[in-house]
């Protein structure tokens, strides 16, 4: 019956859960020499378009913002 207690959640915190994670944000877990690593989810939004802005230097300098979120961030905690 502990179990169930400890899992249980309130329809507030399974919304708030929901509306700050992606649904499974864990791509993959592993412990190598007692150090865990985890590989999460990174949400990219849309790609900029040269239309939402105002000059061909702002566009490249969001289009470089955005090319850098696809690259691999890792961090020792």
């Amino acid at each position: 019956m502990a179990d169930i207690a400890r899992a249980w959640r309130t329809k507030e915190q399974v919304e708030l859960i929901e509306t700050v994670v992606p649904e499974n944000p864990i791509r993959s877990a592993k412990r190598v020499d007692g150090e865990l690593y985890v590989e999460l989810l990174r949400y990219v939004p849309a790609r900029p378009q040269p239309s939402d802005y105002e000059t061909a230097a702002e566009y490249e300098a969001a289009l470089d913002a955005w090319r850098r979120l696809w690259t691999d961030v890792e961090e020792v905690v």
